[in-house]
């Protein structure tokens, strides 16, 4: 069975975030027109990427979910019959601040939300500056996989990225599918794209997943995003769609065959062969 899947690349973002939502749902109904089934929004997608910087007033960019994002997307998606995936800043019932991603059905229901994992502190050098911990709580609802519209689905968001654990917890979990909107910045260095490029592929083949990284691109409030948003299959962790960098708008489109799945976990038997009674797991 092939599934059309799309990673919806944007920058840069305002402070209206009306106007981001706008574009991103023109997004999703260019992709549902050109037969995605799935679309994945970056990190945080309605707003700016405001935890490079250091605020006072900040709880207006945070709603909950539900909410008025929510509700926006799960309107566009009952409308095309789609699957949409979203980054947004959740406010909690309880008053915390999250990093979060909504998974809304093609019926417009939520089917869940995921709440990012490894939030990152980094305050120098300048152009690598990240106060994500001082807005945001760690994630409190596990590392879920979403069975959606008759999908298995995990997601993570940017940071998570960067630890293999995360990814292979969801491929254990069942996930065929994960979903990693992302905010990655350039830093100014030339490496920069290339760990992001090697990172998914690896992240793919050695877990036996499709990836669909949403990123963000363009320069916002003069912080340079990366873009280079990409599916990729976990066969030969081959790039299946990508954006170019630059592109500040636009649509990944590709179609991810879950039959290839099932014969890629036959031929390269990771799982099988795992050996997690000799690892270890550091304490602190």
């Amino acid at each position: 069975m092939r599934i059309p899947v799309a990673a919806l690349q944007m920058g840069p973002c305002s402070e209206d975030r009306e106007a981001n939502v706008a574009r991103g749902i023109a997004l999703i109904k260019e992709a549902a027109r050109q037969g995605a089934r799935v679309v994945v929004l970056p990190e945080m997608f309605n707003t700016i990427f405001f935890a490079v910087e250091v605020m006072e007033d900040f709880d207006h960019f945070f709603e909950t979910v539900p909410g008025p994002t929510s509700d926006q997307l799960g309107a566009v998606a009952r409308e095309y019959g789609i699957t949409v995936i979203a980054g947004i800043s959740e406010k909690s019932v309880a008053g915390r601040y999250y990093n979060s991603v909504v998974v809304i059905g093609s019926d417009g229901e939520i089917s869940g939300t995921y709440r990012k994992t490894h939030l990152p502190l980094i305050i120098s050098p300048p152009e690598r500056v990240t106060y994500e911990r001082s807005y945001f709580s760690p994630g409190d609802l596990g590392l879920p996989v979403f069975e959606v519209d008759g999908l298995k689905i995990g997601v993570l968001i940017c940071y998570d990225r960067h630890f293999p654990e995360a990814f292979r917890t969801l491929a254990d979990r069942g996930a065929d599918f994960i979903v990693v909107p992302t905010g990655a910045r350039t830093w100014c260095a030339s490496w920069r794209s290339g760990i992001w490029e090697c990172l998914l592929r690896t992240r793919a083949y050695e877990n036996g997943v499709f990836i669909v990284a949403a990123n963000r691109a363009g320069v916002e409030r003069g912080t340079a995003y990366l873009g280079d948003s990409m599916v990729v299959s976990p066969t030969g962790g081959t790039i299946l769609a990508r954006a170019e960098q630059d592109s500040l708008d636009a649509v990944v489109l590709a179609e991810c065959d879950l039959d290839e799945l099932t014969s890629f976990r036959a031929t390269v038997p990771f799982r099988r062969d795992l050996r997690p009674e000799i690892y270890s797991r550091p304490t602190n």
